[in-house]
């Protein structure tokens, strides 16, 4: 299985990135999955919403800010926490054929070991750019403070771009290059 990871500050298209990569890949015969390091936590939260009757409420700070105190609150038990959750979800460590997918698609990187993980495995892409922005709570959080960090890291980057159109072709340019079709882990 081979990593595409994708790091960028909150609202800079990383997931719409994943989604194009993931569609770019299968078009190719390659088999795909999306999962996230943040995914486990994610789920959590909006099942804990509809148990609650709150799932009709969009409140994407409050739901950012409940999903980064849950992660905080695991990664001070185990910083490892999330990846070990990752890799064992995924059997990014064994080799065919338990290997469910080609390539896994990583769209939250925050943090500095999971950028490690993702390049040990596979790339790490920037995804430049935020058209929304993070306020209050969320913005300050631990997990929003590293980006430059992981741009320095990062084996490619992707500018921003004006439309969904040019987006697309910039992922597929990438795909196209094929360097991260041929990194594997040996």
């Amino acid at each position: 299985m081979r990593l595409i990871g994708l790091a960028g500050v909150s609202g800079s298209g990383k997931s719409t990135v994943a989604g194009f990569f993931a569609a770019e890949l299968l078009d190719r015969g390659f088999s795909v999955k999306l999962d996230g390091f943040g995914t486990p936590i994610k789920k959590r939260v909006m099942k804990l919403k509809q148990e609650k009757g709150l799932d009709a409420v969009l409140d994407k700070q409050a739901d950012r800010v409940a999903m980064q105190n849950i992660g905080s609150a695991a990664r001070a038990m185990s910083r490892g926490y999330y990846i070990a959750s990752l890799a064992g979800r995924n059997s990014c460590y064994s080799g065919p054929p338990w290997t469910p997918a080609d390539f896994l698609i990583v769209p939250d990187v925050r943090f500095p070991a999971e950028a490690d993980f993702v390049k040990e495995l596979g790339v790490l892409i920037y995804v430049c750019g935020c058209r929304k922005p993070l306020k209050g709570a969320a913005a300050a959080h631990e997990s929003e403070s590293h980006f430059a960090e992981l741009f320095a890291g990062a084996d490619y980057a992707i500018a921003p771009q004006p439309s969904l159109e040019r987006l697309a072709a910039a992922v597929k340019a990438l795909v196209d290059a094929g360097e991260h079709l041929k990194k594997q882990r040996s």
